[in-house]
């Protein structure tokens, strides 16, 4: 999947375990999600950040893309919380 940003950067996802990119859920089906982890993939939806100027590209419900421009310093976002550094 690529998706070519408004800067003119190429997003692409080839891969797992990308920082540019996470999954949406919404907030009125987390516990449906909590209860059921086999819905993952018909509640969420896949979000993507250009690593060069910050834009969130966001699949909503129609699978049709939206993008959002930060506000600010472009941090990158949607990479893990987890410090990953001392993981195996």
């Amino acid at each position: 999947m690529k998706i070519t940003c408004k800067c003119g950067h190429l997003i692409t996802d080839a891969t797992d375990r990308l920082s540019h990119k996470a999954h949406l859920i919404a907030d009125e089906d987390k516990f449906d999600f909590l209860h059921d982890s086999s819905i993952f993939s018909r509640i969420t939806r896949r979000m993507y950040q250009c690593d060069a100027c910050g834009r969130l590209w966001i699949y909503d419900r129609r699978n049709s893309l939206k993008s959002f421009m930060p506000e600010g310093d472009v941090e990158n976002f949607l990479a893990s919380k987890i410090d990953r550094s001392g993981l195996g």
